[in-house]
């Protein structure tokens, strides 16, 4: 598997986390739902660093993170 395909992968998962837990998550589960899925933390810090730059993923609150409509969407073109 490429670079990419891991990343791309890591990042449906991180957005199917949200949407199935009503669309917000704490960091750590988040993680482990990575971790799981055999990612690494730095790919997982990067992927969520990616997904909040470009507006997929909102910090709701301190340690919270949630999907929003543009993420939804990118998670159905996944």
């Amino acid at each position: 598997m490429s670079l990419l395909e891991e990343k791309l992968l890591l990042a449906k998962t991180v957005l199917s986390c949200l949407e199935k837990e009503g669309g917000s998550m704490r960091w750590t589960p988040l993680l482990k739902s990575a971790l799981r899925q055999g990612g690494t933390p730095h790919t997982f810090q990067s992927i969520m660093g990616f997904l909040m730059k470009k507006g997929y993923v909102e910090r709701a609150n301190r340690g919270v993170y949630r999907i929003t409509a543009k993420g939804t969407s990118f998670l159905e073109s996944l």
